[in-house]
């Protein structure tokens, strides 16, 4: 087994008490995941990247379900999902598909329902999305790595507002990585 290819579980003192995946392209393999999001009926959601550029579910348990999507530019294929925020309402997937510079809304099987974005520096266009989390029940923000700013959308799709441009002073950022929704507000990887 090539080591860093796989999914831990730790608990809140730092044991692990699970790990399931190997290296590889096959069901329950990884090459480069990404990012683990957990789906309304106890679905683990991993989505990947070097090759494989898919979404693989699996149980709490870690026994492999099914994946989703592969490595293109049509509607049902990824270039580098990055992360993965579930809808608190629906269940649904909203999936930084950051290669293609949007985003892909899937439901708890992997169905495309719709894509969300294009590329471009307008706003409500993307340059390599790289995070993603929902900050209220209808509106998600994604972190682009590329635009150095974050944007916030319904999820039907509709471009709302946006925060940031480039640089190193108070709201700005250099391509930052990932953003998370915390009870006193947003915390950015910059």
């Amino acid at each position: 087994e090539t080591h860093g290819h796989r999914v831990l579980v730790y608990d809140l003192s730092g044991n692990e008490i699970l790990r399931f995946g190997s290296y590889g392209t096959g069901d329950g393999e990884f090459l480069y995941p990404t990012d683990v999001a957990f789906g309304h009926n106890g679905e683990v959601y991993v989505s990947e990247y070097g090759g494989n550029d898919r979404i693989s579910v699996f149980d709490r348990q870690g026994q492999f379900i099914q994946s989703f999507g592969h490595h293109g530019e049509d509607p049902k294929g990824f270039m580098r999902p990055q992360s993965i925020a579930v809808d608190p309402q629906t269940g649904n997937l909203m999936i930084a598909d950051a290669g293609n510079h949007r985003i892909v809304v899937c439901d708890a099987v992997g169905k495309v329902l719709r894509l969300i974005a294009c590329a471009g520096r307008d706003e409500g266009q993307l340059l390599y999305p790289y995070g993603i989390t929902f900050v209220s029940r209808d509106s998600f923000l994604v972190c682009e790595y590329g635009n150095n700013r974050l944007q916030q959308f319904s999820v039907n799709g509709t471009y709302m507002n946006a925060v940031g441009s480039a640089g190193d002073r108070a709201g700005q950022f250099k391509t930052p990585w990932g953003v998370v929704k915390t009870p006193s507000g947003i915390i950015v990887a910059d």
